[in-house]
């Protein structure tokens, strides 16, 4: 048998080390990077977290921020929130002239009670052409679409049923009696239920 000689024994080791830091980086590098997705996520949900978005309000062309607040305001008014302290309000989108399709406003309270008073109250709109939602990530938003083309799809088996938030959890209901309870991360501030009973509405439409 040929004596191995120090350079090969070398060698050797110091692939075998190379291999292992090499896993270890690649792990490192993965857990750096679900930190990081987590760490966004928290800073976008925290960004958000105080904000509203409120559909079919009509457009103007050179509307100004403070014709947007008192618009808003009026809405607010309406369902009983007459107090509320708002930093911001903008439009999402681009000014389309003599569109069918008015941009809707992010609104941005300076207090979280003004946005659960708001959400808490959103379904006195009743009919109104007017819908106010949560601001939503897109992830929130693609879970929530998701969740409603499930919904959807149960209840065109059943027709009886009927979907509810409240605390953060979905619960489908027949009957009255509840059959299944589906949690999010995202904490609904309403702490009310709302009936999912249609695509759309007060009652928690989504469109963004």
């Amino acid at each position: 048998m040929a004596p191995v000689s120090e350079d090969s024994i070398v060698a050797k080791i110091t692939e075998t080390v190379k291999q292992l830091l090499d896993e270890k980086l690649r792990l490192f590098e993965v857990k750096c990077e679900k930190v990081t997705t987590s760490v966004r996520y928290d800073l976008d949900k925290m960004r958000r977290e105080k904000n509203v978005i409120v559909f079919g309000i009509k457009e103007g062309d050179k509307e100004t921020m403070q014709q947007q607040l008192k618009e808003v305001m009026k809405v607010f008014e309406k369902i009983g929130v007459k107090d509320a302290l708002i930093d911001d309000v903008r439009r999402l989108g681009k000014y389309v002239a003599k569109g069918k399709t008015h941009c809707p406003l992010l609104v941005k309270f300076v207090r979280t009670v003004d946005k659960r008073a708001v959400l808490t109250n959103k379904t006195k709109l009743g009919k109104e052409k007017i819908f106010i939602n949560n601001d939503m990530s897109p992830e929130e938003r693609r879970q929530e679409k998701a969740l409603k083309e499930k919904f959807k799809n149960m209840k065109a088996k059943d027709k009886d049923l009927k979907m509810s938030i409240r605390n953060g959890n979905k619960r489908i209901f027949k009957d009255g009696i509840l059959l299944e309870i589906i949690s999010t991360e995202e904490e609904d501030l309403d702490n009310t239920e709302e009936e999912f009973s249609s695509p759309s509405g007060n009652a928690g439409d989504s469109r963004l």
